[in-house]
This record gives C-alpha cells, structure tokens and sequence, in this order.
C-alpha cells in the first residue's frame, strides 16, 4: 500500500464542453468607466416584465433573452417573445447601473406594484424621485439619468 506521500498526482478533469462558466469580476472592475452601462425593461405578450442590466448594446441583449443567441437569463426563457420597453441611461459605472437595477427590483416589492408596464414606470417614477437608490449609491443629482422609451 502506498503512502498519501508518495501517491500520484490526480489528473485534472477536463470541463464539459457545455459546462456553464461563471463570469469572474476582478476587484475594481465594477468601478470601471463604463458610458454603455444601461438598465432596461422588457415586457412579453402577456404583460410580463423583467429588469436587468448590461453594458453591450440593447438590441443584441434582447435577442439573448429571446434566445436567438446564447446567454439570456434563466427567467427570461418562458414567456418569449420579450420586447424592450424602456432604456435607463447615463451611469457613469457598471457599478452604478448594477445598484439601479437592484434598487429597482426592490422597490417594485416594496411599492406592492402589479409586475406589469405600469406597476414598473410607477415604481420607476418612486425610484427616480428618491435622493439616492441605494445607501451605498451615489447621489442621484450626481448622475444624469436619461430614461428611453421604446414603442
């Protein structure tokens, strides 16, 4: 019997092929600039929303979520077609656009507004109104948001 000591080295396993990788943040990498940064929200054919974040073009992250390309998020995935409904811009980081989407998910529950377009304009109406998002958010006459609506 050999010893722990002298035993050979395992072989690594090789990763599925289709094995899901998560994305690695480095430290200060959600400091970075980043003028594309956007929060969105999109609605489906049967009044359903979704809000999210993303700092590559709307168009290309829609087509994600509708599955004509791969990485849209998992709740997307029923419910399809989604369409973009409204385009929040001008954070100065992927930080800050991050911060919005959280704050704004969170005062949809808290503002007890139906998970429907006007529930999330009036929650997003109470977000906007508010002097930060977040405690750790930025002020919000720091930021010049632009709020895009999409037909």
């Amino acid at each position: 019997m050999r010893s722990a000591a002298h035993a050979p080295p395992r072989a690594r396993r090789a990763a599925h092929p289709r094995a899901r990788r998560r994305a690695v943040l480095l430290p200060g990498a959600a400091d970075a600039p980043a003028p594309d940064a956007i929060v969105y929200l999109l609605l489906n054919g049967r009044g359903r929303t979704y809000v999210g974040s993303t700092t590559r073009p709307p168009d290309r992250r829609l087509r994600e979520h509708n599955g004509e390309r791969a990485g849209g998020a998992a709740q997307t995935a029923s419910g399809r077609p989604w369409t973009l409904a409204r385009v929040v811009r001008g954070f100065r980081t992927r930080r800050e656009a991050l911060q919005f989407e959280f704050a704004w998910r969170r005062v949809h529950r808290r503002v007890r507004a139906a998970y429907s377009l006007p529930g999330r304009c009036a929650s997003l109406a109470h977000l906007l109104a508010q002097e930060r998002w977040s405690s750790r958010a930025p002020a919000a006459s720091d930021v010049p948001l632009r709020v895009d609506v999409v037909e």
